[in-house]
């Protein structure tokens, strides 16, 4: 199993380079054992997006200020690092929410076991925009739908993040089960780039989440995600569920756990972040 993801130039995976939303054209990009690459979509369906807007002040933020992954690959090692990322949004009115997210700085390392070797990659990462218009539901404890668009304009041209420009529309809904448990789901269409060859592909996403307050700071989620990319590539399916602790006010913990599996190979990691919000 080679884990030599395409980054020197003369090695055959950049005979077609491409960048992805994060990878190819000299992307960090590990090789399953099967020799398909391990796809970008693998990393970015773990979230299904959530209907809700600000609250009544019209504005809320979020600065993640350090988040990590650990995740095993057959005999590799994959380890990543976020700090600094903040986003914003603001209720522009009419029900239309707009919103920026700018990713500081990320580095991701992953290593083949067997023969010690890694590879790392560091820089400022992507900044999105995205615009969400609520169409159905008025505050907490009621049903939720919204449409969302984004675009995502990549960062430093060698660090681990997107490469290429990248765009998507998803609808969101959420379904309260009770006073303290919430059922939300999503439908979307990305584009994005091939993994290592020049061009770009449309990505559907479906997802369905369980989230519940267990007592005042602790909540959990259990998520599950399926992406069709067409072609050949292989259906993806993640399965994630984690832990969210905000024992102190606008300071959150969240650990969780995921499992994915892509045309017959699988990957289990670990996640963690650190954030302030309003």
């Amino acid at each position: 199993m080679l884990l030599l993801l395409c980054l020197a130039p003369g090695h055959p995976c950049n005979a077609a380079p491409r960048p992805r939303g994060g990878r190819g054209n000299g992307r960090l990009l590990p090789v399953l054992d099967n020799g398909n690459p391990r796809e970008p979509s693998a990393d970015r369906a773990e979230s299904t997006d959530s209907p809700d807007g600000p609250d009544s002040t019209g504005w809320d933020w979020d600065v993640t200020t350090m988040e990590g992954s650990l995740t095993r690959i057959g005999l590799q090692h994959a380890y990543s690092a976020e700090w600094m990322h903040a986003e914003v949004r603001h209720d522009l009115g009419n029900s239309l929410v707009a919103g920026v997210s700018v990713e500081s700085w990320s580095t991701t390392s992953v290593q083949q076991a067997p023969l010690g070797q890694s590879v790392r990659e560091s820089g400022i990462g992507p900044t999105t925009v995205r615009l969400t218009r609520g169409l159905a539901g008025v505050g907490e404890g009621h049903f939720a739908m919204a449409v969302s668009s984004f675009v995502r304009v990549p960062g430093a041209r060698a660090g681990p993040g997107p490469r290429t420009v990248e765009a998507g529309v998803s609808l969101p809904l959420e379904v309260p089960l009770g006073e303290n448990t919430r059922l939300g789901a999503m439908v979307a269409s990305n584009l994005v780039p091939n993994a290592i060859s020049d061009g770009r592909h449309l990505e559907g996403v479906a997802s369905l989440a369980v989230s519940h307050y267990f007592w005042d700071p602790l909540s959990g989620w259990i998520e599950a995600v399926s992406v069709s990319s067409g072609g050949d590539r292989p259906w993806l399916g993640v399965l994630n569920a984690g832990f969210s602790l905000e024992a102190v006010p606008h300071i959150g913990l969240m650990l969780g756990a995921s499992r994915r599996n892509r045309g017959g190979a699988t990957d289990v990691g670990l996640f963690g972040r650190v954030n302030v919000h309003h």
